[in-house]
């Protein structure tokens, strides 16, 4: 559209004798060279003495180089941010793949024997008795459950899509809790004035 644009202005300020411009196609050849990076502003456009209109033409000519690099730039930007989220979101993808492969990769590596030792169907929890350490420390493993309480509560990284959501539920969290609070403040109130009422 731009490149119609500037070779249709082109072609009627400037007139038949230059070549570039005497004709509509080769002026929006000429105009798309030119956007390219060459201008060849000297055999073109120079001598202004046989510029019909000089100063328009140049005037114009200061716009074409000024404009047309930041119109390319900035669909080069909207194209690479466009893909910026289909990367992202491949890419989370594939992590979890590899994370999986990586996985099963270890569990192969791993004599069998060991994993029949290691391997729990089912676990019996004595709440009321107190369980020997000795047993634990010579197989070099804890129980089941121990290593789940002993990790961090850190969140799981999660897709960008679901981070106006996670802000959204605290947000919704923090005002029931604001509702609470003057709720408790509320019946606090009350149970006061019935005291009083009681009293006299």
């Amino acid at each position: 559209m731009f490149v119609m644009a500037f070779s249709s202005t082109f072609y009627l300020l400037l007139d038949e004798e230059t070549e570039p411009y005497s004709t509509f196609p080769y002026s929006m050849m000429t105009i798309f060279v030119m956007t390219l990076g060459e201008l060849n502003y000297a055999d073109i456009f120079m001598p202004w003495d046989k510029l019909e209109y000089a100063s328009l033409t140049n005037i114009l000519f200061v716009m074409f180089v000024l404009g047309m690099p930041i119109i390319l730039m900035n669909m080069l930007i909207g194209l690479a941010v466009g893909d910026i989220d289909k990367i992202q979101e491949s890419a989370l993808i594939d992590r979890y793949v590899m994370q999986v492969e990586l996985v099963l990769d270890m569990e192969e590596t791993v004599p069998k024997s060991l994993v029949h030792r290691t391997h729990v169907d089912k676990h019996v929890e004595y709440p009321n008795k107190n369980a020997s350490k000795l047993y634990e420390r010579l197989l070099g493993f804890s129980r089941p459950g121990e290593d789940e309480e002993e990790e961090d509560d850190t969140p799981p990284d999660l897709p960008p899509a679901f981070q106006p959501l996670m802000e959204r539920m605290e947000q919704q969290e923090n005002r029931i809790n604001g509702i609470y609070q003057l709720l408790e403040e509320q019946s606090k109130l009350l149970r006061g004035r019935e005291q009083l009422r009681i009293e006299y």
